[in-house]
């Protein structure tokens, strides 16, 4: 039987677990988990001008491109600034200040490394404290805040499953170049169901990734604040002039906050895009010119050469096609010969849904290529689960197709292997794909589907591996492409430079 007696027990056993505080008797001195923490209040001291409010309170004066930052009202706000500029300072007082104005604010930030996160957390916490704000920490995070009013800020690891779940009405990205493309991804919907900001600010590292594109996307409403060395006046000549002569290109990036390629790069989006051509553009173009005497031989007809990648289980499958065209270059002066140039021109650039079916895939690629009636070479990467698809393709090509199994591997020259397949190195097949495009035998015509994404891939092609490096995932255009393009060569070498021409 429950006697009275045994409540007085009851309340002296929760008052030795739970201490009081003096300002309210029944609510624990310890702070509760964030999901369980009463009803915030309005803070009573809730600033009204940023400005003012970070010059008088925090000891923070912004320069003016730093005002600007701070006065800005954007949902979507992004910054491209050089080290040192101040990025931490001013995005900390703009946050605090955010979360002062609105109780139970969440600002989740996102870096390559919580430490990364946490520099800004620091500073956040230091302005706090200069405001004597009683502020904790969630609890389980050792890089977070709550503010007097429930406002949160907590740093998020750097990985694309450990976070998933969470909500934020403000994401914060902090040095958002070094941040992967997939783990910002998972990421961003925190502010999908609350309507929130995202705020990006980092430093140019490369030419690819979701800051790049966010920098350079003109339709998505963005507010872009750029400033570099140049604005900062109170930096060291002396170093800055140092920096440049030691490393021009991480100075580019880290104090002229341009968007150059890392020495590590294969491609740069310049090169990439110097091989598009309006439809119109007939410039002569490429690495040599080959003699035709009238009478004596035939010109070779063009030819298409098309690229086939298959993917895996993660991978997409790819096809590529380029067409082999000749262009007349007039007579030699001497021999009368006519000289003919040999042209690569990207025809296709198709990229398959992850996880599409081998059998679907088959069905795609034999219908596109029964609809062409010229002769044509179809290579194909049958590495991994490529032999059953090589053999269907076998079995169900017209008789102008000419089928092409190739295993890429890791050695230094091409080898004949049994089954008639060919064995070729990727970093030849990269490689032979690059010079096409620096020498200009390689073209596509402005508007084709798809090169964008190309680009995307080329541009993360690793010096050290040819493998996408920079946390990029995927190579498939660009390994259907340089199938396409190897084969090509292979049977035109004057596609190349250094290359004798044949004479008739």
């Amino acid at each position: 039987m429950f006697r009275p007696s045994h409540l007085q027990d009851l309340k002296r056993a929760t008052a030795e677990v739970c201490p009081k505080s003096a300002a309210n008797p029944w609510k624990p001195s310890f702070p509760l988990p964030l999901h369980a923490q009463s009803d915030p209040v309005p803070s009573p001291s809730a600033p009204k001008n940023i400005i003012d409010w970070s010059t008088a309170q925090l000891g923070f004066t912004p320069t003016p491109k730093q005002a600007e930052v701070l006065n800005s009202s954007a949902k979507y706000l992004i910054l491209c600034c050089n080290r040192q500029w101040g990025k931490t300072t001013t995005i900390a007082a703009k946050a605090l200040f955010a979360a002062l104005q609105t109780p139970g604010f969440k600002i989740a930030i996102l870096a390559r490394s919580k430490n990364q996160g946490g520099l800004l957390i620091a500073k956040m916490e230091e302005f706090a404290r200069r405001l004597d704000l009683h502020i904790r920490r969630i609890r389980g995070e050792e890089f977070s805040l709550i503010l007097p009013n429930e406002s949160s800020v907590v740093a998020i690891p750097h990985t694309a499953d450990s976070s998933l779940g969470r909500t934020a009405h403000l994401l914060i990205v902090d040095e958002a170049a070094s941040v992967k493309d997939h783990v910002f991804h998972a990421i961003s919907p925190f502010i999908a169901q609350t309507q929130g900001s995202l705020w990006l600010m980092s430093t140019p590292l490369r030419q690819s990734g979701f800051y790049y594109n966010a920098w350079h996307d003109t339709e998505s409403g963005w507010h872009r604040v750029f400033s570099n060395v140049l604005d900062c006046p109170s930096m060291d000549k002396h170093y800055l002039a140092m920096q440049q002569r030691m490393n021009p290109i991480r100075y580019s990036q880290d104090f002229l906050c341009q968007f150059v390629q890392p020495a590590n790069r294969l491609c740069s989006r310049q090169a990439a895009n110097a091989i598009v051509r309006k439809p119109d553009d007939n410039t002569p173009s490429g690495a040599g010119v080959i003699d035709f005497v009238r009478g004596a031989t035939l010109l070779p007809e063009p030819k298409l050469y098309n690229g086939l990648d298959l993917g895996q289980r993660f991978d997409h499958s790819a096809i590529a096609a380029v067409e082999l065209t000749w262009r007349h270059r007039g007579k030699d002066p001497a021999t009368y010969a006519e000289r003919w140039q040999p042209q690569l021109k990207i025809t296709r650039l198709e990229r398959f849904p992850v996880g599409l079916d081998y059998d679907e895939l088959h069905k795609i690629v034999a219908a596109s290529l029964a609809t062409e009636h010229r002769q044509l070479e179809l290579i194909v990467d049958a590495g991994g689960p490529g032999p059953p698809v090589v053999d269907r393709l076998k079995k169900s090509l017209a008789n102008n197709i000419q089928l092409k199994p190739v295993i890429i591997t890791g050695g230094k020259g091409q080898n004949t292997l049994t089954g008639g397949y060919t064995g070729i190195p990727r970093r030849s097949l990269i490689s032979t794909l690059l010079m096409t495009m620096t020498v200009g035998s390689l073209m596509v015509e402005e508007g084709l589907p798809n090169w964008d994404q190309l680009v995307e891939e080329l541009v993360e092609l690793s010096a050290e591996t040819t493998h996408p490096a920079g946390g990029a995932m995927h190579d498939d255009l660009v390994m259907a492409l340089a199938l396409a393009v190897y084969r090509a060569v292979r049977d035109t070498p004057s596609l190349l430079p250094g290359v004798p021409a044949p004479q008739a």
